[in-house]
């Protein structure tokens, strides 16, 4: 499972408050910060061994990041990803 494994040479952990999933392809630790007493962010603790009955799914707008199902339509009206209105023109 990729995030678990510290590769050759990273001795160092993640910096305090921040998420201990390691990401392999930026080769650092995520920099997110955590919940009280929680060890990875909400966009990692599914990969980690923090689950939860809430269940996260992919945006529809963005699959690149993920939302918790009961708060989809909240996400939504505030997706960074959401089409904008365009600027009416007027000549």
């Amino acid at each position: 499972m990729m995030g678990e494994e510290r590769p050759p040479g990273i001795t160092a952990g993640p910096p305090p408050g921040r998420c201990s999933y390691f990401v392999q392809r930026k080769k650092r630790y995520c920099k997110m910060i955590v919940a009280e007493g929680k060890k990875f962010c909400g966009e990692h603790a599914e990969n980690g061994e923090e689950q939860n009955s809430r269940i996260r799914i992919p945006c529809p707008l963005d699959p690149k990041h993920t939302v918790y199902e009961d708060q989809l339509q909240k996400h939504l009206k505030k997706c960074n990803s959401r089409e904008k209105p365009q600027p009416v023109c007027s000549h």
